[in-house]
């Protein structure tokens, strides 16, 4: 078991702008906002849809 340090987050992002520049750093961008626009609306719509049918008649 070493004891090696792991590198922060600032050293993680600078390697990576280094090595691909700022379009490396944003890549994958365009289908993670695809795919958490897709999951969050589908939670809102099986929220409001649950809502409707557990509401009571007044």
């Amino acid at each position: 078991m070493g004891h090696e340090t792991k590198p922060t987050a600032r050293q993680v992002v600078k390697k990576l702008i280094a090595d691909d520049g700022w379009t490396g750093f944003y890549r994958g961008l365009g289908p993670r906002f695809f795919s958490m626009s897709a999951w969050g609306t589908s939670m809102i719509l099986a929220y409001e849809y649950l809502k409707r049918l557990c509401a009571k008649d007044e």
